[in-house]
């Protein structure tokens, strides 16, 4: 299957939206992130991402892939509502989801590029606002986002885990 929107961020780092054979790669690079997460006792993502969970997810168009030097670094989800985390709102925003950049590229920018990268992107759908969500036991992660201007838009509770709700501004 052929990649229909691929954009090259830098002379490094590739996006695209993820194709049906992409699943066989997302899903050890998610269990990967998750171990790596665990062994720093943060348990980011509590339960592992069934194989059919994300060939559900790369079938709605939500699932996307950035290559670092033709390798696979970071996958992420976008979706247009997430009612599971921010209730029924109709706020113009669009959620980003699932982030999960690969320890090897630790410190090469790729997770800032693609939150600059996702920003792009609301604008270019008139969505004026980012939003995103982590765990509130994550302070490395909760500080990350906020370094990258984001800002606490309340909790809510998970799976009896506790979550930040994080926005940004993305309009010109």
């Amino acid at each position: 299957m052929k990649r229909e929107s691929v954009e090259q961020i830098n002379s490094k780092l590739v996006i695209s939206q993820a194709i049906a054979g992409d699943s066989a790669k997302i899903y050890p690079h998610m269990e990967e992130v998750r171990r790596w997460l665990r062994e720093r006792d943060l348990d980011q993502w509590t339960e592992p991402f069934a194989p059919t969970w994300i060939e559900n997810k790369i079938a709605l168009g939500q699932y996307f892939v950035a290559y670092y030097e033709g390798e696979l670094a970071a996958t992420f989800r976008l979706m247009w509502a997430d009612p599971d985390y921010w209730g029924e709102d109709d706020a113009p925003a669009l959620y980003l989801h699932t982030l999960a950049v690969n320890s090897t590229f630790s410190g090469k920018g790729v997770g800032a590029q693609i939150l600059g990268w996702a920003e792009n992107y609301a604008r270019q759908h008139d969505k004026p606002l980012l939003r995103l969500d982590t765990t509130a036991d994550n302070p490395f992660l909760v500080s990350f986002y906020e370094k990258a201007g984001f800002s606490h838009m309340g909790f809510t509770t998970i799976s009896r885990r506790r979550i930040v709700l994080l926005e940004k501004k993305v309009s010109p």
